[in-house]
């Protein structure tokens, strides 16, 4: 027979059970946990030891949550350790401009699937199959972190959005690349230097604007991509103001890679050397950003009368080609910086009418 307020009891099999409560939700229903022992003196000691804990924990921990603004609030602050700037900045203009003028008044045990549901319906009209999908995200993110310190019952949401349709990629032809390649080689300077290593290497152009000659190791052949450039909302608080110029980290871990460089290449880039400390494109201390790259491509794209004019077009040619040219789809992979070779694949790799064409003569 447990005594009062202890909740000791002794099992059907002998051992002593101990129940405390760790968590209320947000109407009062409280929440149990179990400790267990072979005497009741040792269930007893365990069953302090973790109020103890369990106490401190709460104290440490536990913030009034009554809208969901605040938790939304709460759950950005609790993930700016493990985030990327510019992925706090996404996810901040998210909250600021869809979800919180939707859900930030409501307590956040009033969130069910079905008001979920609704948000994403009417969204669907203004926002992109992709947007949609990050939407859900970070929703479905929010109401697990409140679940998590006890703000809310569990919500099992099983929502679905419409796939993201991959849109063809696009990339130059063999007659526009080699005029492309001839132009960028005539009177070359640091920006034509640039568009010709992206032709060269598969760089992201962001990745292009934040390398420096320190990352070019001419003697060895070898191109160290360890950081990429980017122009991003700087945010107050939660307020999306102003832009801002930031050198990050690349995309992901996998795009942190050594690029070794044909020869030709690095007899070009030598010619143009100059101190550790200079940015390959401006030449001194000071980088060019890529929207001004994103302008001079166009104009080249425009003289030359090209197909497409977004430089990240040399990525996609550039990859394409090395498959013609008979490269492994795995060391294609980790050359280009993706996290699998299915990637590479299915966006990246594109094969040509003609490579086609070879293939189906083939069959003779």
């Amino acid at each position: 027979m447990p005594k009062r307020g202890e909740n000791i009891r002794k099992r059907s099999d002998g051992r002593w059970e101990g129940r405390y409560i760790y968590k209320r939700e947000l109407n009062g229903k409280a929440k149990y946990r179990s400790v267990y022992a072979n005497t009741y003196a040792e269930v007893k000691q365990k069953l302090e030891a973790e109020k103890g804990e369990d106490s401190i924990s709460k104290k440490r921990t536990e913030k009034p949550i009554k809208t969901f603004s605040d938790l939304a609030k709460q759950w950005l602050s609790a993930c700016e350790i493990n985030l990327k700037y510019s992925t706090i900045v996404k996810y901040s203009f998210i909250l600021e401009k869809h979800i919180l003028p939707w859900f930030g008044d409501l307590n956040p045990t009033m969130v069910t699937e079905e008001i979920v549901g609704d948000f994403l319906k009417s969204k669907s009209t203004e926002l992109s199959c992709s947007s949609l999908h990050t939407l859900l995200i970070v929703t479905k993110a929010i109401l697990k972190y409140a679940y998590k310190h006890g703000c809310c019952s569990r919500i099992d949401i099983d929502l679905r959005v419409p796939a993201v349709r991959k849109g063809n990629v696009v990339v130059l032809s063999k007659v526009e690349r080699e005029c492309l390649e001839n132009f960028l080689l005539e009177e070359m300077d640091s920006t034509k230097l640039g568009f010709y290593l992206c032709l060269s290497t598969g760089l992201r152009i962001g990745e292009l604007c934040a390398l420096k000659w320190e990352n070019i190791d001419i003697s060895q052949g070898i191109l160290h991509v360890n950081s990429t450039l980017q122009r991003i909302k700087a945010i107050d608080g939660q307020a999306v103001s102003k832009t801002k110029l930031m050198i990050t980290s690349p995309k992901s871990i996998s795009s942190i890679r050594d690029i070794p460089l044909p020869h030709q290449l690095s007899e070009t880039l030598y010619s143009f050397k100059r101190t550790n400390e200079s940015f390959l494109l401006s030449g001194n201390c000071e980088p060019v950003e890529p929207r001004t790259m994103q302008y001079r491509f166009n104009k080249y794209a425009e003289r030359l009368n090209l197909s497409y004019s977004n430089p990240h077009v040399l990525r996609h040619t550039f990859a394409t080609h090395c498959i013609e040219l008979g490269f492994d789809v795995k060391t294609l992979s980790e050359i280009l910086g993706h996290t699998n070779v299915n990637i590479t694949l299915n966006r990246y790799v594109h094969s040509s009418i003609d490579t086609k064409r070879a293939n189906m003569q083939r069959l003779q």
